[in-house]
């Protein structure tokens, strides 16, 4: 049994998470824990860590590529990672350059790798950070009461498996458990069986079988393990998780961001009138919907993160925004759904009910599927304070969505791209952007000649509306890495510690020589520049 003592509990979101947004999950968890009497304290030690860099005057352009708002920031990665190997960033490197994958030595190339030896600036960050990390987790440790737990992504699960082992060391009795968006029934085993100081792994839905192990700790210990929990015994032994009940969405109680700063957070999205932004930062992350109502997309990691869609009431949606602008005291909002859109009915009342029972009007941002947006849908979403969207898109030409299985035609996709590109023009503060996948799998130079042509010819459709063109990458558990599984190489593989067990997430894939790689090359990069009206 462990012992208990008096102090805090916590959730800890590591380095290197999103800078645009806090870790809305952690906000709902917290909420989710105090219903069944868990009270919690949430740390975002990636948006402080950054604090403290900016304040000891680190390079801004090496923060920035360290912390990016845009993209996945591998060197930062592998720079923790390095942390966990004895011998540090030198053996990490020999272990990459001595991969059999062409593409992966491309990659870490293009990556940088060498940096974390030859760069002094990249060299003292990484010790910088490493100390503040140590201090963070001696101080917190003290307090720290039962059990922590951490909020995992892609990006940060170095940091928080480097803080998990530092934790164990100050006090082997704390329950050390790891959950978040990125931890699934897959990896699960892996990170127990390479990580002895993680106690429990809990992949989403983690609301009522997390509750469940924190309400009874010791009941865990004796062999009663809650359902959706992934738990080792102290004798080595694992108990495999059952995947629990999808929660009811609708009676999610409120995200509490009591314990996060919302302004250290970059904004994710423009804001075209700059005139008036006061009152609508910082800016409110809500959860709505959960999955996408598509969901066959081949090259989406959602599809394995998320099966199945389900969704808020209208109703439910309003009274959260309503208790967040009277909780945090700003009117602007981000809805981090996959796509806002999934059922249209449900946004149309969504707006209808912003535009009648709110009493000071609010901006927000959303994600929205291409095929289900009309010019009703827009008018009703600008009306309701919409003032920008991220599209869906991602190829324009018929074969490469046929390859990745989007589900609509590139007629139908320049016809609401024509659609959006009209009410933008009637609406100024009104923006919408998307990015285009280029090299994804049995691409062939017709289709990216047709893309440059569909660029040329439709011009105002794309010209900074492309946020960027964007190197396919496979995800682990997609479709897509199903079928190409055995021509690919984890980009993470070598990063990982020496005996570790650990699926790479995002993997390179090792092609045969094709002689239409250069001319390729050349007309994306045609494609970005028309784009943004470069030379």
């Amino acid at each position: 049994m462990r012992r208990q003592r008096k102090g805090v509990l916590m959730l800890i979101c590591g380095p290197f998470h999103s800078v645009c947004n806090p870790p809305v999950g952690m906000a709902y968890l917290k909420s989710y824990l105090e219903t069944a009497g868990i009270g919690c304290k949430l740390f975002d030690l990636n948006i402080q860590s950054r604090e403290c860099l900016k304040e000891i005057h680190i390079d801004a352009n090496l923060i920035d590529r360290l912390y990016s708002q845009s993209c996945r920031t591998y060197i930062a990665e592998a720079m923790v990672w390095s942390w966990h190997d004895p011998d540090g960033a030198k053996a990490i490197i020999q272990r990459t350059q001595a991969s059999e994958s062409t593409a992966l030595l491309e990659f870490w190339q293009d990556e940088r790798l060498s940096d974390l030896i030859n760069d002094p600036k990249l060299i003292r960050v990484s010790r910088l950070l490493q100390k503040w990390i140590n201090a963070q987790v001696n101080h917190l440790a003290l307090q720290a009461q039962g059990w922590v737990g951490f909020s995992t992504t892609i990006t940060n699960i170095a940091a928080n498996l480097y803080m998990a082992r530092q934790f164990k060391k100050h006090n082997p009795d704390l329950l050390i458990v790891m959950g978040g968006p990125e931890i699934t029934h897959r990896n699960a085993p892996e990170i127990l069986q390479s990580f002895p100081y993680v106690d429990a792994v809990i992949p989403p839905p983690a609301y009522a079988p997390f509750a469940a192990l924190l309400t009874d700790v010791p009941a865990a210990g004796n062999g009663n393990i809650p359902e959706g929990v992934w738990y080792r015994h102290p004798n080595g032994r694992i108990t495999p998780a059952k995947r629990p009940p999808e929660p009811d969405l609708e009676k999610l109680p409120y995200a509490d961001w009591s314990d996060l700063d919302l302004t250290a957070y970059d904004p994710g999205f423009i804001v075209r009138d700059t005139k008036s932004v006061a009152p609508y930062y910082p800016v409110i992350p809500l959860h709505t919907s959960q999955g996408c109502s598509y969901n066959l997309c081949n090259f989406c990691y959602n599809i394995s993160l998320y099966p199945h869609f389900s969704s808020q009431s209208p109703q439910r949606v309003i009274s959260e925004i309503k208790h967040q602008i009277e909780d945090v005291k700003s009117y602007g909002f981000f809805f981090t759904d996959f796509e806002f859109n999934g059922s249209i009915d449900r946004v149309m009342e969504i707006c209808r009910l912003i535009r009648e029972t709110l009493d000071h009007p609010i901006r927000f941002y959303a994600w929205l599927r291409i095929d289900k947006l009309n010019r009703t849908l827009l008018k009703a979403i600008h009306s309701a304070g919409c003032q920008q969207v991220f599209i869906g898109l991602e190829a324009v030409d018929d074969d490469l969505l046929r390859l990745m299985n989007k589900g609509y035609t590139a007629d139908m996709a320049l016809k609401k791209l024509k659609m959006l590109n009209d009410f933008q023009s009637e609406h100024p503060y009104f923006h919408y952007e998307f990015n285009l996948i280029t090299h994804y799998p049995g691409e062939t130079l017709e289709s990216v000649k047709n893309t440059l042509a569909t660029v040329m010819e439709n011009y105002s459709l794309f010209y900074r509306k492309v946020s960027a063109a964007v190197p396919f990458m496979l995800h682990e558990g997609t479709p897509a890495h199903a079928g190409i599984n055995g021509s690919a190489t984890g980009c993470m593989t070598p990063i990982f510690p020496s005996g570790t067990t650990l699926r790479s997430y995002r993997y390179v894939i090792d092609l045969p020589f094709d002689p239409t790689l250069a001319d390729r090359d050349e007309l994306w990069s045609a494609v970005t520049a028309v784009a943004h009206r470069k030379s």
